[in-house]
């Protein structure tokens, strides 16, 4: 039974794994998929709906706005008029209260016209916050692309050299066992403990090549357990790309990046929102109208036969005319203001201090690509070299004619001379992502989202 019950468990396991959905994509297939399903940008999403939201309550305030208050409650009779009544308490009835008033806003000195322009300012200004945000994801999966990329090439480096590292540190064993006095036991700890180092390199990469694709499956909405992700193009190539002049991209910049566009919207919105406030200080004319019913039964409260007298218990009243709603509290008003002005001056300070740091953002981003692209041509010479060296020593080695401490230091610079090949790759690449987000751009004519 036992036995029967493990196989079952083994066999639903086996089944789930089978099942797991794999999902293997390209940077551009990542990107999309990322923009579609990250959830910071379906916040954004929200953001801008309860903007939207803002400027439907705005738009409300032009239709005519109604209010009802009825009431219903117990009254003891009283019979009589003005001059005489009788009351008794013995005998109860209902006493129906309904009062319904209609405002329609006819003149308020442009209020509505002020506040929607500060509401569609507000939705504007989150559209492009949504975009900003998007630029990060986007730069984020490329950065976590990327460097799946070079951790695939740098594990695949670490596995060549070390496998001429185990033949070379096999012969050293046999040489030694055979007493042929060419090695020393110190070369064979050397080669050993290098290949321990490289060993351990070798688990960082590992560890580095499983973390940036978890990152990569999360951004782009694949986190889930029953999805295996794994990314489509595993070769790192230096991205094809064309610089132009600095002060083009410090232009691209200054019309495309979204924090600029934001900030025209916002300082818009709160212009707008002063000068709504301002039409505080006078009133606002309206058409209204008034219907006010009261009925209790007669022979619980008498109907009062006169219009001149005063009867709440029973009657009906309605009308229609202007008038006017003065909000007279004319300090609060100002103080009001001035706590507006003080926001909107603070948005004119941080566009002009965008002016000032965004084109040097962009100057930073420019040189970072050109340090990249001249560290790819002095990194490609340095692994050359290092692998001629490398090969001949090896070889040397293999014809019995060679160092194995000259073995040794062929493999550590190999080495790093991969690694420095790899990050010059990786760096290139990321400076053109950085290049396009600090233009607000997408400079890659190969990349399609």
């Amino acid at each position: 039974m036992k036995k029967t019950f493990f196989f079952l468990v083994v066999f639903g396991l086996v089944l789930s794994v089978d099942a797991a959905q794999k999902v293997r994509l390209s940077l551009s297939e990542t990107i999309k998929q990322a923009i579609s399903n990250n959830s910071e940008l379906k916040m954004k999403d929200q953001d801008i709906a309860f903007s939207e939201g803002r400027l439907k309550e705005v738009r409300s305030y032009m239709f005519p706005s109604a209010s009802n208050l009825t009431t219903l409650a117990p009254i003891n009779r009283e019979l009589g008029d003005a001059l005489n009544t009788t009351g008794d308490y013995d005998k109860w009835g209902p006493w129906v209260k309904s009062t319904t008033t209609i405002i329609q806003p006819l003149y308020a000195y442009g209020k509505i016209k002020f506040y929607t322009t500060a509401a569609n300012g507000g939705i504007e200004a989150e559209k492009e916050q949504k975009n900003m945000k998007k630029a990060e994801v986007i730069f984020d999966v490329k950065q976590y692309y990327y460097s799946a990329q070079a951790a695939d090439g740098v594990l695949d480096n670490i596995n060549e050299s070390e496998k001429k590292l185990k033949d070379v540190i096999k012969r050293v064993d046999d040489l030694l066992k055979a007493e042929s006095g060419e090695v020393r036991k110190q070369d064979a700890y050397k080669l050993k403990a290098v290949l321990q180092e490289l060993k351990q390199k070798k688990e960082f990469v590992v560890k580095g090549q499983k973390l940036a694709r978890s990152a990569l499956a999360f951004k782009a909405g694949y986190e889930s357990l029953d999805t295996e992700f794994d990314i489509k193009d595993a070769e790192l190539k230096k991205e094809p790309f064309k610089l132009e002049s600095l002060e083009h991209y410090q232009k691209l910049a200054l019309e495309y990046r979204p924090e600029f566009k934001a900030l025209e919207a916002g300082i818009t919105a709160r212009q707008a929102l002063v000068d709504g406030e301002k039409t505080n200080l006078l009133p606002v004319f309206f058409l209204g109208a008034l219907i006010d019913v009261a009925d209790t039964p007669n022979d619980v409260r008498t109907r009062q036969g006169s219009s001149y007298a005063y009867d709440p218990y029973n009657g009906f009243t309605a009308g229609i005319g202007l008038g006017a709603k003065w909000n007279l509290d004319i300090w609060k008003v100002k103080a009001k203001v001035s706590t507006l002005k003080a926001e909107y001056f603070k948005l004119v300070h941080q566009k002009e201090l965008a002016h000032q740091g965004i084109p040097l953002e962009v100057k930073k981003a420019y040189l970072e690509y050109q340090e990249a692209l001249n560290n790819i041509g002095h990194a490609t010479e340095e692994l050359d070299h290092s692998k001629k060296w490398f090969l001949q020593s090896v070889m040397a080695w293999g014809f019995g004619v060679g160092d194995s401490r000259e073995v040794l230091e062929s493999v550590i610079f190999k080495g790093l001379a991969d690694k420095a090949y790899t990050e010059s790759l990786l760096n290139h690449n990321i400076a053109i992502a950085s290049l396009s987000r600090t233009t607000g751009t997408e400079l890659l004519s190969t990349l399609h989202y």
